[in-house]
């Protein structure tokens, strides 16, 4: 699926309150007021993106239907983003590992093959 390209940052689950301010600010200039409630109440990363629930959006002082509205989209699509990255890091973590093992392959291979040379001499 494609993953469209936000102007605002990237949001992971490990994001401190004080990334979470940034990240409100990155996504409209107005969510800037909302930084400061994300750091007085601790609002980390993973709170809001999965669990941004009214009460969550009422301690960072989101009372406007509207905001409330363009903050969940803005973070279903961050925690889909977020969730997409995951995703590609643990394929490219699967990937090394089996070109670890081929590459252990290889070499096994390569000793077992010099010592069938070393027989032909006797």
């Amino acid at each position: 699926s494609h993953i469209p390209n936000h102007s605002f940052m990237q949001l992971g689950d490990e994001a401190t309150a004080m990334e979470v301010g940034a990240w409100l600010a990155s996504v409209r200039p107005e969510f800037a007021k909302y930084a400061q409630m994300a750091l007085e109440n601790d609002v980390s990363g993973s709170t809001i993106l999965y669990a941004p629930t009214d009460e969550v959006l009422g301690m960072l002082g989101v009372s406007s239907v509207g905001h409330k509205h363009l903050l969940r989209k803005a973070i279903t699509a961050a925690r889909e983003e977020h969730e997409a990255r995951e995703q590609e890091l643990e394929n490219q973590r699967q990937e090394e590992e089996e070109q670890q093992d081929q590459d252990q392959d290889q070499q096994q291979q390569g000793e077992e093959e010099e010592h069938n040379h070393g027989h032909d001499h006797d």
